[in-house]
């Protein structure tokens, strides 16, 4: 079940071969390309991936199965470039906020959460689950959760310099513990009793306040 945590957590990766077809493209298929794109997104997150067949984005968009497919030549290709599309989403949505102004370790934190908060209140549990079936798009966030762990290491480093984060707190561990709490509750059926978005809120919420110093508990409770 480690799939489905990545897709909470995915950072950019470089394009696969399989973007190429769009990158060669002209101006006119790159914007349709973002077209069902965006569509096919949001279908597969409201209804799950197995549930949304090529024909009925064609038919969302009022374009031939033909055109579809000369763009993306199978559902996978079209899934893997959503899952990226989202993906792009978060971060120009952190560069917005980035921009604000500077931001301590937990205003940074608290933003992730909100954000992450926000996008599963729109994604089915049959979308994530359905995930794991596609082996390029597995690949590519398995290589995206290996660069995120760098970047983690750094936002922590961070903010235990700050005095916001412990410093006798093992934060890959935490991490790696912290996936295989949530990909528990998932496979024993909390998901589904709860909801994402409650077993993420207080999942993630006990891990945060447990490697907070007194400094980031008071600087968290503030914000919140």
């Amino acid at each position: 079940m480690k799939i489905v945590l990545r897709f909470f957590v995915i950072l950019y990766a470089n394009n696969t071969e399989m973007t190429s077809k769009i990158d060669n493209s002209s101006d006119y298929k790159v914007l349709l390309s973002r077209r069902i794109v965006e569509k096919a997104t949001e279908m597969f997150m409201a209804r799950g991936i197995k549930a949304v067949k090529m024909d009925d984005v064609a038919n969302e968009l009022s374009i031939s199965k033909r055109t579809l497919y000369e763009l993306f030549s199978n559902k996978e290709l079209l899934l893997l470039h959503c899952v990226m599309a989202m993906k792009e989403a978060r971060e120009e949505h952190f560069k917005h906020f980035e921009k604000q102004g500077p931001h301590t370790e937990i205003e940074m934190i608290l933003e992730f959460y909100r954000f992450q908060l926000r996008r599963s209140s729109k994604v089915s549990l049959s979308f994530v689950k359905e995930l794991q079936k596609y082996p390029s798009v597995i690949k590519w966030m398995d290589e995206s959760h290996e660069k995120m762990k760098e970047e983690s290491k750094i936002f922590f480093e961070g903010g235990i310099k700050n005095g916001y984060f412990r410093k006798d707190v093992n934060y890959e561990l935490i991490s790696e513990y912290s996936d295989i709490s949530i990909a528990d509750a998932i496979e024993n059926g909390f998901l589904d009793k709860y909801g994402i978005q409650e077993v993420f809120r207080n999942i993630t919420m006990l891990y945060v306040r447990g490697f907070c110093t007194l400094k980031g508990i008071e600087e968290l409770e503030k914000l919140l």
